[in-house]
């Protein structure tokens, strides 16, 4: 599949050209979580403060001001539910919208720490208002010292000869969200015996509800584990 770097200046779902600067975690939430850390000590509201301050030139004022408003607009109510652990069903139709929030803010993410390994078809997909399904997302509760967090882990799959591919893990409060690449090539993501249990994959044809909270929340030594994807043995950064 084909992950062709997006020309220097344009947009990363589309030709346009990119716009203005922007954060990438979006404001409502920046918003929301700070009104929820009236506890934290100095040191963590500065962490705090400096992951919600990230900002990138790489989405255009189209997409920006469209179908990623809309996006925010429809998925809001229900992830400041899940990023304080309130009690939630969540649906089929919820988890369209969670599955292509998490993976248009990982290809946000992607496009700010460097190189996208997402594929254009993909980043096409999310703008056309569809849910790629050659992605993996996976939803579990946390309970530790992070507010707000991100990373990225790359590494060569030994199934595909090498070709990279890319885990990405998003926490927002008591939410914890990995997003990983090239899923078909998979069928399956088996994530670390001691993290599995935590854990459930939002699947688009499991029309099941979720309820959440789902599990016993992980803490910061198992999302440290977590984080470094299902084959931590072969990443490259």
């Amino acid at each position: 599949m084909s992950s062709t770097q997006p020309v220097q200046g344009t947009c990363i779902f589309c030709p346009n050209p990119s716009g203005s600067r922007e954060h990438v975690w979006p404001d409502w939430l920046r918003r929301f979580l700070i009104s929820q850390v009236a506890g934290l000590d100095q040191a963590d509201r500065e962490r705090l403060d400096r992951e919600a301050n990230i900002t990138t030139t790489r989405v255009c004022d189209a997409c920006n001001r469209n179908w990623m408003r809309k996006l925010e607009e429809r998925s809001s109510p229900m992830l400041k539910v899940l990023m304080v652990q309130g009690r939630y069903e969540i649906s089929q139709r919820d988890i369209f919208f969670l599955r292509r929030w998490a993976i248009k803010t990982a290809a946000v993410f992607e496009a700010f720490d460097g190189n996208l390994h997402t594929s254009d078809q993909l980043r096409k997909t999310l703008r056309n208002g569809s849910s790629p399904d050659d992605v993996a997302v996976i939803l579990g509760a946390y309970k530790g010292n992070t507010m707000l967090m991100h990373s990225r882990s790359v590494y060569a799959d030994p199934q595909q000869n090498g070709q990279t591919v890319t885990w990405v893990t998003l926490v927002a409060g008591s939410m914890v969200l990995f997003v990983f690449n090239e899923f078909t090539r998979h069928k399956s993501v088996n994530l670390r015996p001691e993290v599995q249990a935590h854990f459930v994959q939002l699947a688009k044809s499991d029309p099941s509800p979720i309820s959440w909270p789902y599990g016993n929340p992980i803490h910061d030594d198992l999302l440290d584990v977590a984080s470094r994807g299902p084959n931590p043995e072969m990443r490259l950064d």
